[in-house]
């Protein structure tokens, strides 16, 4: 998130040492009264047309239902508590899955999972989906157009705590929105997954654009900013598709 756009919360210490935290972007529009508060929202388009990113609030159309607040790691993260993923009926939970805290950034293509739960998710894949093909231990693919596969109903589903008991809600994405039918040179020959190994040591999962195709996001730095609470937030709600 802190090279989208300078999104970091302006709080993170490195920032503040380095003395970088007064040109963080969304400060640096509220010192100079372009905003009132320290709060900007995410909506991706389908196909990513039509999205846009809100300074100083976030837009009452554009989810439906209502939304969930967490709180953050910490006044210098985005990172919020995991409690578990449902996938193919199984449901993997903290500390097995050994990661505890999701990056909600959608500078990442895709979901890109911790080594061994990738691995665990590569092994439902190919329990569920008999035609399915993974290269090593990365990424997994049919090799037909993704509108002749059979999805069978099924969902990836995230299960999100704030980390102090007031909210864990879990958020569903549809398999066929976890696919990608378009190749680097434009064509519908293969269909991708967008669940990968992120490769990474980190031991986050990153929570990348397909999460925003499903959902409305919103970031507020307000309640350490303007109440000195000690925390941050990130709102999640269903996105309104007709937005």
């Amino acid at each position: 998130m802190n090279g989208y756009v300078g999104l970091l919360p302006y709080s993170d210490p490195a920032w503040q040492k380095a003395g970088y935290d007064k040109y963080n972007f969304v400060k640096a529009l509220k010192t100079a009264g372009k905003i009132d508060h320290l709060v900007f929202s995410i909506y991706v388009g389908n196909d990513f047309k039509g999205s846009s990113i809100k300074f100083g609030s976030y837009d009452e159309v554009a989810f439906t239902g209502e939304m969930s607040l967490f709180k953050t790691r910490s006044t210098s993260s985005w990172d919020i508590k995991l409690y578990g993923i449902v996938f193919g009926g199984t449901t993997f939970t903290a500390p097995a899955l050994t990661a505890e805290y999701v990056s909600v950034d959608p500078g990442w293509p895709y979901i890109a999972l911790v080594q061994h739960y990738y691995d665990l998710v590569q092994a439902e894949l190919l329990k569920l989906y008999p035609t399915i093909q993974c290269t090593g231990n990365t990424v997994c693919f049919f090799t037909q157009t993704c509108d002749t596969v059979a999805w069978k109903g099924l969902k990836f589903q995230l299960l999100l705590d704030d980390g102090f008991g007031d909210t864990r809600k879990p958020f569903d994405l549809k398999m066929e929105d976890m696919f990608d039918g378009t190749n680097d040179n434009g064509k519908q020959d293969k269909c991708v997954s967008k669940i990968a190994s992120s490769q990474e040591t980190d031991t986050r999962i990153f929570l990348g654009a397909p999460f925003y195709t499903a959902n409305y996001v919103v970031y507020d730095m307000t309640p350490e900013d303007e109440r000195k609470l000690g925390y941050i937030q990130i709102g999640i709600a269903p996105k309104n598709t007709v937005n």
